[in-house]
């Protein structure tokens, strides 16, 4: 499984392979890692937002023609990050 950053170094670098939607969605997703709830509202507004893109990649996931190998390999690597990132994110007490 790639990390974010290959993730996002993979889009950055080789853009042509990937359709704006996925673009859109590992962007979002950077900047939902960055954040740092410092509160409970916070904490679940965090949640909420991660769980919502994984719920719109998996959507795409559906729908995108398999012939986009390397595109739907990296939303798949991507939703298991939001996954993990959704369980940290439980774990923090406030």
């Amino acid at each position: 499984m790639k990390t974010l950053k290959e993730i996002s170094h993979d889009c950055y670098y080789k853009m042509e392979r990937y359709h704006q939607v996925s673009i859109d969605f590992i962007e979002d997703a950077e900047d939902f890692f960055d954040t740092k709830p410092t509160d409970l509202e916070g904490q679940l507004e965090l949640i909420t937002n991660l769980n919502v893109l994984s719920y719109n990649i998996g959507i795409c996931l559906e729908v995108f023609n398999p012939e986009f190998e390397i595109e739907i390999s990296d939303l798949i690597d991507l939703t298991s990050l939001i996954e993990i990132r959704v369980a940290f994110i439980n774990s923090l007490e406030f």
